[in-house]
C-alpha cells in the first residue's frame, strides 16, 4: 500500500495489504461490504480538503475541514475545547466518546515542536501519546492536514512510537479501492468500540498482526536457508558448465547470504513505498513483485538453465547501487554496501549466470502466503520443470543497460495467491 504505512512493530502492513487477510477476517466488523457510497463521498471530501488546505491556512480553517471530512465516516463532535490546540472528543452516533482528534497547523511536522526541538510537550506526536496514556479514550487521531496518524499507546520517553500513518494527499489522488476499504474500516468510530468480549476492531488487528509477525519470522528464517542453497547451487552449476574453478564454500556462502538479504531488502522497500513500485517504468523491469508473479505464471515456460531472472535481478541491483534519475524513475543509490559488486565478487561476476530454475526457487523461498491453516511458505519445489525453450530472452545486465523487455506483472512478497509453477 503506497499511502498507508505503520511505525513500530504493533501493526503489520502485510496483514493489512492482503485483501484475503484483514478485510476477509474482519468482514463482519469492517463495514465495507455496502460502503461504496460512503467511500465515494469520503474520497470526494478528501480531495476538497487537500485542495483547500495549505501552509497559509489557519488552524481554525484546517480543523474545520478535517472534522468535516471525519464526519463522513460517522464521527460527531458535540463539544469543542476552549482553545484550538486542544484535542477534541470524537463520538459515535450515540454520543459515546471513541477517540480524541488533534489537529495541528498545516505544514507542522508531527515529530518536531514549532521551534524545531524534538523534545517538549508541543511536539504533536508526543502530545498525542500523552493523551493516549490517560486511557480515557482508546486512540488519538493526529493530523496536520496532509498526514493522519492513529496513535493508541504511549511508548514512554525514549520508547519506539507505534502508529498507523495515512498520506492524505496521496490517498486523495492515488488511493486504490483496497486502501480506501481499509481506511473506511479503521477510521469509523465503530472500529474503536468494544464488542461483547471487550475487544475492538483495532484490538483484533493488533492481535492478528502480532501472530502474523511471529509466523513470518519463522518462515523467513527457513526461507533464507533455502534461498542460499538455491542460488549457491545455481552458481555452482554454471561454473561447472563453463569448466571454471569452484569457489571456497565459505566465500560462496557469504555471497549467497548477501543475495538473499538483497531480496528481503527490496521486498521491504517496495512494500513501504521506498521504491516506486506501481509505476510503469519500475514495474516493467526492476520490480521484485513483478518478477515474483512472473515466476508464478503457469502460462510461461522457462528453461532451467536460462538467465532471464538472474539478469533481471542484476539489472535491479546495479540500478539500486548507482541510483537513477529518469522521469518517474527517481531512485537514490543505496551506498551502504549491500548492492556493492566489490563486496559480492563471486555472484556479481558479470560472467556468472545462475539458471532460471535456481533463481525462481530462491524467489519462492522468500515468499509466504496465507492459507486456512495459517501462513505457509509458497514454493514450487515439488513440481517438475519442463525443459522447453524459454519464452523470454535474457535481459542485459552490464552498465546502465535498459530493463528487460518483457514486463512482469505485479506481485508482493506476501501474496494471497499460492504460486503454481509451469
Amino acid at each position: 500500500m503506497l499511502n498507508i504505512n505503520v511505525a513500530g512493530t504493533v501493526l503489520s502492513t502485510y496483514y493489512l495489504a492482503d485483501p484475503a487477510l484483514f478485510l476477509r477476517d474482519q468482514r463482519d466488523r469492517a463495514g465495507t461490504e455496502d460502503a461504496a457510497e460512503g467511500i465515494w463521498q469520503a474520497r470526494r471530501e478528501l480531495r476538497r480538503l487537500a485542495a483547500d488546505i495549505d501552509e497559509t491556512s489557519t488552524l481554525g480553517q484546517a480543523r474545520s475541514r478535517v472534522l468535516g471530512w471525519l464526519a463522513g465516516f460517522g464521527w460527531r463532535f458535540p463539544a469543542r475545547p476552549a482553545t484550538l490546540d486542544e484535542p477534541i472528543t470524537g463520538c459515535d452516533e450515540h454520543d459515546a466518546g471513541r477517540a480524541w482528534v488533534l489537529v495541528t497547523p498545516p505544514g507542522q511536522n508531527l515529530d518536531t515542536s514549532p521551534t524545531g526541538r524534538r523534545a517538549g510537550k508541543l511536539r504533536p506526536q508526543r502530545q498525542a501519546e500523552v493523551c493516549a496514556r490517560s486511557g480515557t479514550l482508546p486512540a488519538v487521531l493526529l493530523t496536520n492536514g496532509s498526514e493522519l496518524r492513529v496513535i493508541r499507546r504511549d511508548p514512554g520517553l525514549g520508547g519506539e512510537s507505534s502508529y498507523l500513518s495515512v498520506d492524505l494527499a496521496g490517498l486523495a489522488e492515488l488511493g486504490d479501492q483496497h486502501e480506501w476499504r481499509v481506511i473506511w474500516a479503521l477510521l469509523r468510530p465503530e472500529a474503536f468500540a468494544p464488542d461483547e468480549a471487550g475487544a475492538s476492531l483495532w484490538d483484533a488487528l493488533e492481535k492478528a498482526s502480532a501472530e502474523a509477525a511471529e509466523t513470518v519470522s519463522e518462515d523467513l528464517s527457513e526461507g533464507v536457508r533455502i534461498a542460499i542453497t538455491a542460488v549457491a547451487n545455481g552458481a555452482l552449476a554454471d561454473l561447472r558448465r563453463r569448466g571454471a574453478a569452484q569457489p571456497a564454500p565459505r566465500d560462496l556462502f557469504a555471497d549467497a547470504l548477501r543475495i538473499a538479504y538483497r531480496l528481503l531488502f527490496v521486498a521491504y522497500a517496495e512494500d513501504r513505498g521506498l521504491l516506486p513500485a506501481g509505476t510503469p517504468a519500475f514495474d516493467s523491469g526492476y520490480s521484485l513483485r513483478a518478477l515474483r508473479e512472473l515466476a508464478a505464471d503457469p502460462s510461461m515456460v522457462w528453461e532451467p538453465d536460462g538467465g532471464y531472472f538472474w539478469g533481471a535481478l542484476r539489472s535491479q541491483w546495479l540500478m539500486l547501487h548507482d541510483g537513477v534519475d529518469a522521469g518517474e524513475l527517481q531512485i537514490a543509490g543505496f551506498d551502504g554496501g549491500l548492492f556493492d559488486p566489490a563486496k559480492c565478487q563471486l555472484l556479481d561476476d558479470p560472467g556468472l549466470m545462475a539458471g532460471d530454475a535456481a533463481v525462481r526457487d530462491m524467489i519462492d523461498a522468500l515468499c509466504w502466503t496465507w492459507t486456512p491453516a495459517g501462513y505457509q511458505m509458497a514454493r514450487r519445489s515439488s513440481l517438475p520443470t519442463r525443459r522447453e525453450p524459454s519464452t523470454c530472452s535474457r535481459p542485459p545486465v552490464s552498465g546502465r543497460d535498459p530493463a528487460p523487455s518483457t514486463p512482469p506483472a505485479s506481485s508482493r512478497i506476501s501474496s494471497s495467491e499460492r504460486p503454481c509453477g509451469p
